[in-house]
């Protein structure tokens, strides 16, 4: 019972991690393309 809880527990860990990666990602690649943005326009 407490193995099934752990395992349970630890995929939403690593769905978590997961989300909080590809949010991370996002967040780069709109700054990378927002400091591009600026020195075209600048």
């Amino acid at each position: 019972m407490l193995y099934a809880t752990n395992s349970r527990y630890l995929h939403t860990h690593w769905l978590i991690r997961d989300l909080l990666r590809q949010e991370h990602l996002a967040w780069s690649v709109q700054s990378a393309i927002a400091i591009q943005s600026k020195q075209i326009y600048a």
